[in-house]
């Protein structure tokens, strides 16, 4: 499965739900839309970013574990 094919999940549990139409990126890249499998999150990434994306909604810039709920059930991020 290529990283740009609907339903791929990348090693950050990050979902490609496909390309949405919109206008090219940089170096003729499309947007695929993204979700992410821990909390749900949806947004776009660029085609080229697809493999390596981490969900924005979860990342924590600072070293503070991050309590996340998930289909109740709890993790550490």
């Amino acid at each position: 499965m290529k990283t740009t094919d609907e339903g791929y999940i990348n090693k950050n549990n990050q979902k490609n739900l496909g390309y949405r139409g919109m206008s090219e990126t940089h170096n003729n890249q499309k947007f695929f839309e993204m979700e992410c499998l821990d909390c749900g999150h949806k947004y776009m990434a660029n085609g080229c970013d697809v493999w390596l994306r981490k969900c924005p909604n979860c990342q924590d810039n600072s070293n503070v574990l991050r309590l996340c709920i998930q289909k109740k059930r709890f993790f550490y991020k």
